[in-house]
């Protein structure tokens, strides 16, 4: 949990908000305490191949970051694909249990259909990305694996053009979080949406919390 996600979490809507919001984070939250801060996108939509329609989450990532995680089993990419993909496609990192399921081999192409739609002649039609395989990765955690697809930041808001981003941060002592939270929703106001990984994965916790109780 703490390494594949962010310890703090600040979803906006206007990019141009970006600069403002990260000098308020830097003057919250000391350096020494800040791990990794970067900006993400995310879209849902449905991945087809073969016929067979899968619901996941697309995310817009530093795929020079992902190398570097410590909660991957497995993590491997085609930079020839990752760097210079088909013309039109967009290079993806998808989980070992999706791959398996889907049967899909490196430098395949599939389908995207995003949740968001677009004005067309005939109506409002759901917009169709297409994606290359550009690499596999393995958590061990099967929500992830199988509905979780990476790809590179600029090569995704290039073709996606998203609403909103999201800066992720981690801090050097995870329990420091809450601390934080509560002083940056006192300044960021109410136009951004603030998570902290406690609050992200409240429903594990409390789980967890249930089974100490009746193991008790």
């Amino acid at each position: 949990v703490l390494s594949l996600n962010p310890q703090i979490s600040i979803t906006f809507l206007n990019s141009e908000s970006a600069e403002e919001i990260l000098k308020i984070v830097k003057a919250v939250i000391p350096e020494k305490e800040i791990k990794s801060l970067f900006k993400t996108a995310s879209v849902q939509g449905l991945l087809v191949a073969y016929g067979e329609p899968v619901g996941i989450m697309l995310k817009a990532t530093k795929v020079s970051f992902l190398k570097k995680e410590k909660g991957f089993k497995f993590f491997k990419v085609d930079e020839k694909i990752l760097k210079n993909p088909s013309q039109n496609a967009v290079p993806v990192i998808i989980g070992k249990k999706l791959k398996d399921r889907l049967g899909l081999v490196l430098g395949e192409k599939i389908k995207f259909i995003t949740a968001k739609v677009i004005l067309t002649p005939f109506g409002f039609l759901p917009k169709v990305m297409i994606l290359e395989i550009a690499g596999f990765f393995e958590t061990g955690v099967y929500d992830y694996d199988i509905g979780m697809i990476y790809a590179p930041f600029k090569n995704f808001i290039a073709k996606f053009h998203p609403d909103t981003f999201t800066f992720e941060i981690k801090l050097k002592d995870p329990f420091k979080s809450h601390i934080y939270e509560a002083e940056l929703l006192g300044k960021l106001g109410y136009n951004v949406s603030l998570l902290d990984w406690q609050d992200w994965n409240r429903n594990l916790f409390t789980a967890l919390k249930m089974e100490k109780l009746g193991l008790f």
